[in-house]
């Protein structure tokens, strides 16, 4: 269930910006509108260009998800809709056909083709919206405008909001209010009532409850002090609970948020979990983990970050300390320093020392980022 990211939430993060960019807002729709060409609704779109004009509206580098399962998609799917937003004090209703074929852009995103009125291809995708939650997102590719949807469906009606970017210019509209009414297409599916769980925050596991009538669910990993490790470390329709231990986190304290439809944590969907050293671990050198067990009677121990040669790098010496400490995980400790991961093929050497030693077979090894 791992996901993608669909960055058309970030074009919508807009102070109030006045009322002349409202005019020239509405100057722009409506010379795109005059000037429409007839596109060619047979044409067959790489999903990939979807994404491609979503993530060029990525201020802010943060990812969101969208979900790689067709069956979020069945809601719209072989449907046909009628939206409406106001530019101004000029109305617009923009009609869009969704096709039934699901496409996979290159990093899994489900998607299914979609056509305006003019016949301007695009694609909409289910996941994370711009309005907080899980929802559709949808995107038309004209020559004059990029067009963005993001909306919930409620039965044959649907709410959410409109954006529009200019192509020659790269600038971007401010949001506006959308409705929608489903021309023809199959029913909208009853989706099935929410079965939860009771509250539990573990290492060894998380579970909570419904939040409403939330069907679809995501988990974000937070550090102590709040800042995002692991944001959607796992998301799903019915996903009620999570191991952190599959995160191979280093000792410590972490927090975790669980977000639906309709909020963001709060009171059974928020909470704190402790990773403890554990004693006389087995041998492990991975990107996700690195382990080590006991050397004689000896309780602290710190990890060094090292060349080839084992020489230490400047300012990764003892990364780690701690009473108890025999795992560190690379893959944590590298995302929190620069915010990705390494490249594919980089390669380090790590050597624990305690009061007995330094290093040596069981204390050391070689990290291959995978």
């Amino acid at each position: 269930m791992k996901r993608v990211m669909f960055a058309v939430l970030l074009v919508f993060c807009w102070i109030d910006i006045g009322f002349a960019d409202i005019m020239s807002d509405t100057r722009m729709k409506q010379y795109a509108m005059e000037n429409a060409t007839i596109g060619d609704s047979d044409l067959q779109l790489d999903m990939d260009e979807v994404l491609d004009a979503l993530n060029s509206g990525n201020r802010t580098r943060r990812r969101a998800w969208q979900s790689s399962n067709p069956a979020d998609l069945l809601p719209v799917k072989g449907t046909t809709w009628n939206f409406n937003y106001t530019v101004g004090s000029t109305p617009y209703t923009d009609t869009i056909t969704i096709g039934t074929d699901v496409n996979y852009s290159s990093d899994g995103s489900a998607m299914l083709q979609c056509w305006n009125q003019f016949g301007v291809p695009g694609g909409v995708l289910y996941g994370e919206m711009v309005t907080g939650g899980i929802g559709f997102n949808l995107v038309i590719l004209g020559d004059i405008l990029t067009d963005f949807y993001s909306f919930r469906c409620y039965g044959n009606t649907a709410s959410g909001k409109h954006v529009f970017k200019v192509n020659s210019t790269g600038e971007y509209s401010r949001q506006y209010s959308l409705s929608g009414y489903k021309l023809s297409g199959p029913s909208t599916p009853v989706e099935p009532a929410c079965t939860g769980l009771p509250y539990q925050s573990t290492h060894n596991n998380i579970q909570w409850d419904c939040r409403g009538n939330d069907t679809n669910y995501c988990i974000d990993i937070l550090d102590q002090y709040g800042n995002m490790l692991h944001r959607a470390a796992d998301c799903g329709e019915g996903l009620h609970s999570f191991s952190p231990e599959n995160l191979y986190l280093s000792p410590g304290t972490y927090q975790w948020i669980i977000w639906s439809e309709s909020g963001y944590g709060g009171t059974g969907f928020e909470g704190e979990f402790q990773v403890y050293g554990e004693d006389n671990q087995s041998y492990r050198s991975t990107y996700d983990l690195v382990q080590w067990g006991y050397r004689g009677s000896d309780q602290t121990y710190c990890i060094d970050i090292c060349d080839d040669n084992w020489n230490v790098f400047d300012g990764l010496r003892a990364v780690e300390c701690g009473d108890g400490l025999h795992s560190w995980s690379p893959k944590t400790f590298v995302r929190e320093l620069i915010g990705n991961d390494l490249a594919p093929g980089s390669r380090f050497k790590w050597r624990v020392w305690s009061p007995s030693g330094y290093g040596g077979s069981g204390f050391e090894g070689e990290v291959v980022v995978p």
